[in-house]
């Protein structure tokens, strides 16, 4: 990414008419790690700058970049950002450059997960009986009219594993003059302070950020699965919480009550 994100930056300064010593860009990219078939597929998504910033009398002026031609982005691409990627992932140890031949290096027997990552990146099984077999997620219906491949539960929970990222792994980055630190950051975002403020001020703004940010289960249910558990579907009244029931004996009674089947709650069950 951050091959990626200094070619880009140069090219655009260049576009701008100015002097990569005297201007800076910004980018925010999105780290996704699986394709459409389910596999695992890491690429990014780069929502980058059309111009750059330039410090003039203390106030940060943006300077527009010219529109690229496809011949620039074709030569952006392969003559800096592909060849110095290549050089990188050399450098590294990721790659084996032989006789104008670059190949993958054997990747190391102690991680866990090597096996299934390299497996879904081949859109084959890695595990179980039928280990090695390529199976695909359909994107549309085959000639035939197929439109499902049914696998395991064993071959499908090992496919969402080699798509969990490690801990700690940040998947959104900021770039440049949208980075966390940046200098310019406070002169170019809207709300960005300039200045200390009070302990006062600092605990009255850490309270509403975290009021503001967090949002209630009862709100992602519904933007995620349309779910509206505030309010009563027959007259639209807000609904509120009277007592949570623990006893597994009291709400296998209740629910047989209601008509509804208690083992589709037993998840829920408190252990």
């Amino acid at each position: 990414m951050q091959v990626v994100h200094r070619a880009i930056s140069t090219f655009l300064v260049k576009q701008a008419g100015l002097k990569r010593i005297d201007a800076q860009t910004g980018a925010i990219t999105l780290i996704q790690r699986f394709g459409s078939a389910a596999n695992l597929n890491i690429h990014l998504h780069c929502l980058v700058l059309d111009g750059v910033y330039r410090v003039q009398d203390g106030a940060a002026e943006f300077h527009s970049a010219r529109s690229p031609t496809t011949e620039q982005l074709q030569s952006l691409l392969s003559h800096q950002i592909i060849q110095r990627i290549m050089k990188a992932l050399t450098r590294n140890g990721a790659l084996i450059e032989e006789e104008r031949m670059s190949y993958l290096a054997e990747m190391g027997t102690d991680a866990v997960l090597s096996p299934l990552q390299s497996a879904a990146c081949n859109y084959r099984i890695a595990l179980g009986p039928r280990a090695g077999q390529k199976v695909l997620t359909l994107k549309t219906s085959y000639w035939d009219g197929t439109t499902h491949i049914v696998t395991s539960p064993l071959e499908f929970m090992q496919r969402l594993a080699a798509l969990v990222p490690r801990p700690k792994l940040n998947l959104i980055r900021f770039y440049g003059v949208l980075a966390p630190n940046a200098k310019l950051r406070p002169k170019i975002i809207p709300g960005e302070k300039k200045g200390k403020s009070s302990p006062s001020d600092a605990n009255d703004d850490a309270s509403h950020s975290a009021a503001s940010v967090r949002i209630s289960w009862a709100r992602l249910l519904k933007w995620v699965f349309d779910i509206d558990i505030e309010h009563c579907p027959h007259c639209g009244g807000t609904l509120k919480i009277i007592v949570a029931i623990l006893e597994s004996g009291a709400n296998t009674k209740i629910l047989d009550h209601l008509g509804l089947h208690a083992k589709a709650f037993e998840l829920f069950d408190p252990i």
